[in-house]
């Protein structure tokens, strides 16, 4: 009579700090990488925002999520990013607006980089202008969407090295 022995194979403990380093690190690495779109669509601006490494710092919010933001507070920023409704400019301090006539922007909508954008000659004058608003870039959404991609490809190898220092990789 022949006969079967199983024996079963009990895995070792979860490395769990072995698996959050990994984890914590694509995480990382995916926001370096939003904070560079984010540099990219100012790269031209004399004045830049500060995309500070300081605001990319990995988030843990409850026990199984991670986060990772890329702030700024420039209010420049937050017009183009949003963009302005028509309004009306009146001299302050003087009693003519003075501004170029020719006006080509460093971004435009859909794009995530900055050109060198010009204003220049001629030259006007009015004692008001009623300026047409500025049209929203949406970096912030687009920069999202193009991410979502890497996102997966960077935190797919992240779960991989995570199984791996914690002894649960596929051999």
């Amino acid at each position: 009579m022949a006969q079967i022995r199983l024996t079963p194979i009990i895995p070792q403990p979860l490395n769990r700090l072995a698996m959050l380093k990994q984890l914590q690190d694509g995480m990382q690495e995916l926001g370096e990488d939003i904070r560079d779109d984010f540099e990219r669509t100012v790269k031209t601006w004399r004045d830049k925002p500060n995309f500070e490494p300081a605001h990319n710092k990995v988030l843990l919010v409850g026990g199984n999520m991670m986060r990772v933001e890329s702030i700024t507070e420039d209010l420049t920023y937050k017009y183009v990013v949003d963009g302005t409704k028509p309004h009306i400019i009146t001299p302050k301090r003087a009693k003519m607006l003075r501004f170029p006539g020719t006006f080509f922007p460093k971004s435009i909508p859909g794009v995530i980089d900055a050109a060198p954008g010009f204003s220049g000659p001629p030259i006007q004058y009015r004692s008001g202008v009623h300026h047409p608003g500025v049209e929203a870039r949406h970096f912030d959404k687009d920069i999202q969407k193009k991410q979502k991609a890497n996102a997966k490809q960077i935190m797919g190898a992240a779960i991989l090295l995570a199984a791996s220092s914690s002894r649960h990789a596929y051999p």
